[in-house]
């Protein structure tokens, strides 16, 4: 994908228990005191990838120049958010950073390289994976003291690169890739990542997405359109399509419940975006508006309520009842990309020269924000 989600994604925007931002979280409801400055640590020599069992390298993430121009990952929770940044220098290590309270202090770890991380979950305030792959090898990452330390999982044999990965809770959960013929791999684990078992994987290749609401009903989707939907925990499969046209991919889903979700679209030729429906479950789908703006993302907030973000500048849809109606907020010029959690709370990450790597959290809808340097120097403000 562009910038957010490299899979063919984004980074999915994501409702909890759905996609990629983790709609629910974010900076509360007034914005947080900023952390003090801290000083930059490059990193030259990236460090060994992590093996079975081993741990990725505590870091600080560099802010030199530009070293992290895009986030293919960004999950909100109620004390903090984090992310997954790649570096477009070869010599500096991709970085999973967060904070799991409020923004006062930061926690990163190294990937070693190259590596790619795909994506990043949070069941909740401790237990999260991210899903990362280096050549043709994908490990997927958890930790369990709110990313002060991550391990990676054992995989099954045979090998897989992985592009998403979607928990229920502490313990139970699921990622997709494809494996080294091409052929779509789902796996599931019931001990919090720890080891990995093959599931019976749809027929949507690559699969670039997953999501569940519960043990039995789940989804796994490709960039082209394809939905495969569950209601028995994967032993069968059900495949849809979104009637778009074919310059259109899928970006991102998310579902509210076993019978509402969001997906949306992207528009190779023109630009522009659509927000679909489904009702029944994922079996059909209906476009229920187009944008004139690319979208990366989408959050199902529940009650009828959703979110899309995409664009640049980058901008937030919000709809209240449905998909009827639906109110732009256009965010400052500096941010590249954004979740939404709420009508208040929004998280945004910024690429251009002077901001490269910084986060930022409003608590009241976008009228003031707060800047956090995840690891870097101080962040400087942003007009409003």
């Amino acid at each position: 994908m562009p910038s957010l989600r490299r899979a063919a994604v984004a980074l999915t925007l994501v409702a909890t228990g759905c996609s990629g931002w983790n709609a629910a979280s974010g900076p509360g409801t007034a914005p947080p005191t900023a952390p003090a400055a801290t000083t930059p640590t490059t990193v030259a020599t990236p460090p060994a990838g992590p093996g079975p069992g081993s741990v990725t390298r505590a870091c600080a993430a560099p802010q030199d120049g530009g070293a992290f121009s895009s986030v293919t990952r960004l999950v909100a929770r109620p004390s903090g958010v984090w992310a997954a940044l790649p570096a477009d220098d070869p010599g500096v290590s991709p970085v999973l950073v967060g904070t799991g309270d409020g923004g006062a202090t930061w926690r990163a770890h190294c990937l070693g390289g190259p590596a790619v991380a795909e994506s990043v979950f949070f069941a909740d305030d401790a237990h999260g994976w991210a899903a990362v792959n280096q050549g043709a090898a994908g490990r997927l990452l958890f930790t369990s003291d709110g990313g002060a330390t991550w391990a990676a999982g054992r995989l099954p044999d045979g090998g897989a690169l992985v592009h998403d990965v979607s928990f229920l809770d502490a313990r139970r959960g699921w990622a997709v890739g494809d494996g080294p013929d091409g052929a779509p791999v789902l796996l599931a684990s019931v001990d919090g990542g720890r080891r990995w078992s093959a599931a019976n994987a749809p027929a949507v290749t690559p699969p670039a997405m997953v999501r569940f609401v519960d043990p039995r009903h789940g989804w796994v989707a490709d960039a082209g359109r394809h939905v495969a939907s569950t209601v028995d925990g994967g032993a069968t499969w059900t495949v849809s399509a979104l009637t778009g046209e074919d310059s259109e991919f899928l970006r991102d889903m998310a579902f509210a419940d076993r019978q509402h979700g969001w997906a949306v679209t992207a528009a190779a030729d023109d630009g522009s975006g659509s927000a679909w429906a489904t009702s029944d479950g994922g079996r059909t789908w209906t476009r229920a508006h187009r944008f004139p703006h690319g979208v990366a993302d989408v959050a199902a907030l529940g009650g009828g309520r959703v979110a899309v973000t995409g664009g640049l500048p980058v901008v937030v849809e919000t709809s209240e009842d449905g998909g009827t109606a639906w109110s732009r907020r256009v965010l400052p010029a500096a941010f590249t990309d954004a979740g939404v959690l709420d009508q208040s709370t929004i998280w945004a990450f910024s690429a251009t020269a002077d901001r490269a790597g910084c986060l930022y959290g409003t608590g009241d809808g976008g009228r003031t924000w707060r800047a956090y340097a995840a690891g870097g120097p101080s962040c400087p403000p942003v007009d409003t």
